[in-house]
């Protein structure tokens, strides 16, 4: 086989770029093989791996966003846009309503154990008037969001009982965790109870966990209260 040229390199990562950002609109995961088919699929392996790098190179570069390989047994990548812990605010009003239900949905899960039971989750989506087998109020049916969300990798779900009928929990999907700030979050609900988020030791444990840090370390706390 030729050995593959500087400039075929940069024009397979070109390709692969376009594909991934055409292919995330639907925010599915992205497998590997789909992007090797539709930007080099003659080039060997370590091309492949190449192109694959220098596009996730180019879409944090150019995009502002990140490619990141998913715990998957297939290869598979999902893509997120950069996030500053303090200043992200997914309750904003000029977020699609879809995604500031969602915020909701993740925030009541990180405030309860990190889990919420399929019970919970229905009832949760019923008090914003969206019904388990019916759409209105301009969502689809609850049905239809939380398996959206599942595929989409917002959520993950797992059984919990052996019981008829099975039984199941939902905790925070991969992406949720790298496109929701757990400190954002948790500020909000100390804006709405008037308090401060050390008073939630453990979602503010959980939480420093998260950004890799020890308490009392990198960020000052001590004053983030709405008395």
């Amino acid at each position: 086989m030729p050995q593959t040229t500087e400039e075929q390199e940069t024009e397979a990562i070109k390709e692969a770029v376009y594909f991934i950002l055409i292919a995330d609109q639907k925010k599915l995961p992205i497998k590997r093989a789909d992007i090797i088919k539709n930007s080099c699929p003659e080039q060997p392996h370590n091309v492949q791996k190449r192109v694959i790098e220098g596009a996730g190179q180019c879409l944090k570069k150019v995009f502002g966003m990140t490619l990141h390989q998913l715990q998957t047994k297939v290869p598979q990548y999902i893509v997120s846009r950069a996030i500053e812990s303090e200043d992200v605010d997914c309750f904003e009003d000029d977020k699609k309503p879809i995604t500031t239900l969602l915020a909701i949905v993740l925030a009541v899960i990180f405030m309860q154990k990190e889990n919420m039971t399929e019970e919970q989750l229905i009832a949760c989506l019923s008090k914003f008037g969206i019904e388990y087998d019916a759409a209105g109020n301009g969502f689809e049916s609850g049905k239809a969001i939380i398996q959206s969300w599942l595929k989409q990798m917002y959520l993950e779900t797992s059984v919990i009982s052996s019981t008829d009928p099975v039984k199941y929990e939902y905790v925070w999907g991969q992406r949720a965790n790298l496109e929701f700030s757990k400190r954002g979050i948790l500020k909000f609900v100390s804006e709405v109870y008037g308090n401060n988020i050390k008073d939630w030791s453990k979602q503010y444990k959980t939480m420093l966990n998260a950004e890799g840090m020890e308490a009392d370390q990198g960020h000052d706390d001590s004053q983030l209260s709405t008395a």
